[in-house]
């Protein structure tokens, strides 16, 4: 099983740390180092060493770095890059929480730091939401454009018999009941209007 070490600016590793063990339970051999205001890159480096030694495996760790290119992740860096073969440290940036609970999850599956960045970065971008909701329509009362095949929207508008003249030459119009939260169209009507090439409006 792996070790992991938290790194940051701040007490963000800290409470990471904190907070995944209320979730994920006490974890062996995870540590949380921080870079404190009043600190240079050389006193990270030093508590980073100390951390290592703590640990009960420091032949495979997994750093997880809060931010690409900061001083924690540079330091971490640094002492990969300059570790001697015969051992597998790794890091990656953008740490959350998601993040940190799936590399508790792999580690404990027996897989090695190499084969999980992956996953645990996928998990990290999954915990990246909003409440707002995106939509298709940036107007109020515009029509609404559906991404369908035409041959299943011909099917539904043969289901609902609602065939209108096309007022485009080549073209027709059907028109399918709303569902769900969908508003009805400007004419109040509970049917929206989709324009169709003639050829699929044609009954067979």
């Amino acid at each position: 099983m792996f070790s992991i070490i938290l790194i940051s600016h701040g007490q963000m590793s800290q409470g990471i740390l904190h907070s995944s063990e209320m979730i994920f339970g006490k974890q062996e051999d995870v540590v949380a180092v921080s870079l404190n205001p009043d600190e240079g890159p050389d006193d990270f480096r030093k508590k980073l060493e100390e951390a290592i030694t703590s640990l009960g495996n420091t032949e495979k760790i997994l750093f997880l770095a809060d931010l690409w290119g900061g001083t924690p992740f540079n330091q971490a860096s640094n002492l990969i890059n300059e570790k001697e073969k015969g051992g597998d440290w790794l890091i990656t940036a953008g740490m959350n929480l998601p993040m940190v609970i799936e590399s508790y999850s792999a580690r404990f599956s027996g897989q090695d730091p190499k084969d999980v960045i992956k996953g645990i970065v996928g998990e990290a971008k999954k915990g990246l939401r909003s409440s707002q909701k995106n939509s298709t329509r940036k107007k109020k009362n515009q029509p609404l454009r559906l991404r369908r095949p035409a041959a299943l929207i011909y099917q539904l508008a043969a289901k609902f018999n609602t065939f209108w003249p096309g007022s485009t030459p080549g073209f027709c119009t059907v028109r399918l009941p709303l569902v769900g939260r969908r508003r009805p169209t400007q004419t109040g009507s509970s049917l929206f209007p989709i324009t169709l090439p003639k050829t699929s409006c044609v009954r067979t």
